[in-house]
């Protein structure tokens, strides 16, 4: 007791005898504090205090010795075998350099007769199998490894019974979160150019144990010729049977990228737009007045500059039948979209003519192609040329193909790439593995007012893209009443200082609807809205600068 009403003039020290037993890791000898400022101290013999609790027992070494201190619950809270692992571990031998050197000799070799990639033995499960190994053979002594190993077939048939048990406790996981509305489904089709087949996959995102998990269901052969509704909706019930799924399929939302409207509703009614798609397609639209090169700057084999089926491309000399969309193309955006064509050009040249391994020579970034399937390539591409824009000008000068560089404008181009990187940044950050969807409301308000803000001695092109970008934002970046609710839950910007009114009330009502249904007080459905007030944010620096910390003017 007086331990803890009195702490400064009673304390607990170490044992000064150097006593060894695990007790004394929390046990020590209460002392009374006679003057503070010379520490002179006073020992009180024949007890014992716990650190942890201050309780104080009767102690002496030569009668009883430690049995009371170690029959304390904070010490038998250590566990008992506390000595003997420390005595196991301090005799463990530390294994000599020439024997590591020699483990690292004979997997060197297993590396180069096998193909096997040399980060492997940086993985989590050959490290796992490679500690097992050591636990048989701390048992049971020296064996053959075939005496341990198992054949092929073995493995093989283990990953079955393994996949199956994985996937019976994953359905099990799964439908629990779809009871809960703690499940979300991503469906995706795509097609192999090279063998002309068509595949459905699909992953799940769901919560459990107030953990988020993203997991890949499967990935299927289409089996259908056309790709109507109908026939994505069955492929889709074929995957959610094999979890036990299908009866839920009403009640889990889907995040699905764009495309038909009405296409979507029939393969589900609960939908989630996912925004990247909407941020590139920001991007792909501007790209859609597009100049139309010749043979010599179209796709190569392996760089795929296939333009989407709805792509738009204006010509020198021809304009599309969508007049209404693309007919005020000033002269300053063609500069704009001439030299996009002639760095995809130089990009082409300098990869056929195998120059990226010159480049890379001078410590310059290897030049990287865009390509329509990949979201940030244009950036990358621009990117890419400008900081080897020096060493490009000393690669080609010796071959005579300098004229290819002299036509990009390194001006105009530096402020292309600053006009993207924000693009780049948001769509990276928001496609990230963890959960994201609290970041789209301010990174669209952060594209947004990127694109508002016009540079004085800015490109007109620039400026006009801008504008462009701003428009399609403002007429298809649809955000939805999930997206402000999970902002809302974004403790930062829960205030939503960004927002209107009107959409500050949306996310709150989702909200509402959501615990409602939760709570079984009132049945809603989860079918998210459009948006029909006008964006109002004046903030500056990108997500931080929308925090309710932040004063707005």
């Amino acid at each position: 007791t007086l331990l803890k009403l009195k702490s400064t003039q009673y304390v607990v020290v170490n044992n000064p005898s150097g006593v060894r037993s695990n007790c004394w890791k929390i046990f020590g000898l209460p002392t009374e504090v006679i003057d503070e400022p010379t520490n002179k101290t006073n020992i009180i013999k024949g007890f014992a205090s716990c650190r942890k609790c201050y309780a104080t027992l009767v102690y002496d070494s030569k009668s009883i010795g430690n049995k009371n201190l170690n029959d304390h619950n904070c010490v038998k809270s250590l566990g008992g075998n506390s000595r003997i692992h420390d005595h196991l571990i301090s005799s463990i031998k530390p294994i000599p350099l020439f024997k590591k050197q020699h483990l690292s000799e004979t997997i060197a070799e297993w590396s180069s007769m096998n193909s096997r990639p040399f980060r492997l033995v940086e993985g989590d499960g050959f490290k796992k199998v490679v500690q097992e190994l050591l636990s048989i053979g701390h048992i049971y002594g020296p064996h053959k490894s075939d005496d341990v190993l198992p054949c092929a077939n073995t493995v093989k048939n283990k990953i079955e019974e393994l996949a199956q048990n994985n996937r019976t406790e994953l359905s099990k996981k799964l439908i629990y979160s779809a009871e809960n509305q703690k499940l979300s489904l991503s469906p995706d089709l795509w097609t192999d150019s090279y063998v002309k087949q068509t595949y459905l996959g699909m992953t799940a995102h769901f919560v459990h144990e107030f953990e988020s998990h993203s997991v890949d269901l499967g990935c299927r052969e289409f089996l259908y010729e056309k790709k109507t509704a109908e026939n994505v909706s069955l492929s889709i019930d074929n995957l959610l049977h094999e979890f036990n799924l299908k009866l839920y399929r009403d009640e889990i939302p889907f995040v699905i990228d764009r495309g038909n409207p009405r296409k979507k509703q029939q393969i589900t009614s609960a939908q989630i737009p996912l925004i990247t798609h909407k941020m590139s397609a920001t991007n792909k639209k501007r790209k859609r007045v597009s100049i139309e090169s010749d043979s010599d700057g179209n796709s190569s084999s392996d760089d795929n500059e296939r333009s989407d089926s709805d792509d738009v491309t204006i010509t020198r000399n021809h304009v599309n039948t969508n007049k209404n969309i693309h007919d005020d193309v000033p002269s300053s955006g063609y500069t704009i979209l001439d030299m996009i064509t002639s760095c995809k050009k130089l990009v082409r040249f300098v990869k056929k003519n195998g120059l990226n391994r010159r480049l890379h020579q001078r410590n310059a970034r290897c030049l990287v192609q865009e390509t329509t399937t990949r979201w940030i390539s244009l950036y990358l591409m621009l990117k890419t040329i400008n900081l080897s824009y020096d060493a490009l000008a000393e690669v080609l000068s010796p071959i005579g193909g300098l004229s290819r560089l002299s036509c990009i404008n390194r001006v105009i181009l530096q402020e292309l790439v600053a006009f993207l990187k924000p693009f780049k940044k948001v769509i990276v950050d928001i496609q990230h593995n963890d959960a994201t969807l609290h970041k789209v409301v301010p990174s669209t308000w952060y594209l947004k007012d990127h694109c508002s803000s016009l540079v004085i001695n800015s490109h007109r092109g620039i400026k006009y893209f801008k504008q462009k970008c701003l428009t399609i934002m403002n007429n298809k970046l649809d955000l939805t009443d999930i997206h402000y609710a999970a902002a809302i839950l974004d403790p930062t910007i829960r205030q939503l200082k960004g927002c209107t009114a009107g959409e500050q009330a949306r996310g709150q009502k989702f909200l509402k609807r959501r615990l409602d249904k939760m709570t079984n007080q009132q049945l809603a459905s989860p079918i998210v809205s459009d948006v029909d007030d006008e964006q109002n944010s004046d903030d500056e620096y990108y997500l931080n600068r929308y925090s309710d910390q932040q004063s707005c003017e």
